[in-house]
């Protein structure tokens, strides 16, 4: 591939203005390349997701130049777990994942920096670095402030880097408080504590270092997955529990613009059509939007939306909310929902689970259908059909 200068890019993505998805460059990919990075050159994460692409950085670089220069898109979001950057208190690896980030900014791409689980041992007061949401307050503070500064710190060291333009820091980046954090279990598998008041005491106390540090990055709200079974939420469908949780946030003074995930698939009696997909895609951004305060009705942020390619062998649909499709059905999918003109009036910015494809003996414990979400085939050969659609919408005027 022909390389190009980062002037061009850079140039062509001055005009970008945040309004809502209908402005392209708000479209866009998940994908862990930092934690595949930091993996490719050694580093090790005990509890870390399976589902990473472990590639090298000249992969990444030329796999985000491409996308950026030749198929418009601009929108990404890194998933980085706490444990990765910060194992142990007397171990930081910021600079290895400065090293990677400076690709965004060199490209000038539109970036959401998103923190994860695992939570090292040292920030948690039990044994479980997957389920560390404590049930007492005490300890909930002590993990939030460790959460918080750790952010904060981050972001101070990417604002402190020569290797990261300040200027793409203050326009392109949204700092995400936590992934899924209505998901965030206690030791018994409970997530009744991962409540809409602490996602707003996380997200503020990250806010107050940003604002201690001086640092003007914009934030998203910890992302939601529409799993919370706190209070008067049982009852409740997916995206009611999302809108729901979100006006409580907001209620609690949280910070930052709204963040929503998408799964939703057909039910059984339907035909696995992408349509009935799209329709229902559509009916819960709705939901979601009809609940917001009337002043975040135009910072929608959907983290992550998909689905995967339903093979008979791995993805077998056993599930009325699988997000699985048929593979002539699922490609065009995802040009439907970036062009489909209510979401885009609804949302700011969309980013699709996930770019890369995983080979399925690469992700162990984890569901082997995830390896099938990506629209990069898995030997990183090019890019499949539901990846070539959607980058043929984003490149139209």
């Amino acid at each position: 591939m022909r390389l190009i200068t980062k002037a061009i890019i850079i140039t062509t993505l001055t005009f970008m203005t945040k309004a809502n998805a209908a402005d392209k460059w708000h479209i866009g990919f998940n994908e862990p390349f930092v934690t595949g990075y930091m993996q490719s050159i050694g580093y090790t994460c005990f509890g870390c997701p399976g589902n990473t692409y472990t590639a090298s950085y000249n992969q990444i670089s030329s796999r985000l130049l491409d996308l950026a220069s030749n198929q418009h898109v601009g929108m990404y979001r890194e998933i980085i777990p706490v444990s990765m950057l910060h194992p142990a208190q007397n171990e930081i690896r910021h600079s290895a994942a400065i090293d990677l980030l400076a690709l965004y900014s060199d490209y000038d791409l539109n970036l959401v920096i998103a923190f994860g689980l695992p939570i090292p041992q040292w920030m948690i007061s039990n044994n479980n670095v997957l389920q560390p949401m404590p049930s007492d307050d005490i300890a909930w503070n002590t993990l939030k402030n460790h959460l918080a500064k750790e952010m904060g710190d981050f972001a101070l060291a990417l604002w402190n880097s020569p290797k990261i333009r300040r200027d793409w820091l203050q326009t392109r980046v949204f700092i995400e408080g936590f992934n899924e954090f209505d998901s965030i279990q206690d030791s018994s598998g409970s997530n009744i504590y991962s409540s809409p008041t602490r996602a707003a005491d996380l997200q503020n106390g990250i806010q107050w270092y940003l604002n201690y540090y001086d640092l003007p990055i914009q934030t998203l709200m910890p992302s939601l997955a529409g799993v919370y079974s706190g209070s008067g939420y049982s009852s409740l469908t997916p995206s009611q529990k999302i809108g729901t949780f979100m006006v409580d946030y907001y209620a609690a003074s949280g910070s930052g613009w709204p963040n929503a995930h998408i799964y939703t698939g057909p039910n059984s009696t339907e035909s696995a059509g992408y349509t009935e997909m799209l329709n229902k895609v559509r009916d819960s951004i709705n939901v979601i939007w009809q609940m917001l305060p009337s002043d975040k009705k135009n910072q929608l942020v959907i983290g992550e939306v998909g689905a995967a390619d339903r093979l008979e062998q791995y993805c077998e649909y056993t599930n009325t909310q699988a997000a699985t499709l048929e593979v002539s059905e699922r490609d065009h999918l995802y040009r439907a929902i970036a062009q489909d003109t209510q979401i885009n009036a609804q949302t700011n910015m969309i980013m699709f689970w996930r770019l890369m494809n995983l080979p399925v003996n690469q992700i162990p414990g984890t569901d082997r259908c995830e390896a099938f979400y990506g629209v990069v085939h898995a030997d990183n050969s090019g890019y499949k059909n539901i990846g070539i659609n959607l980058f043929q919408y984003l490149l139209q005027p």
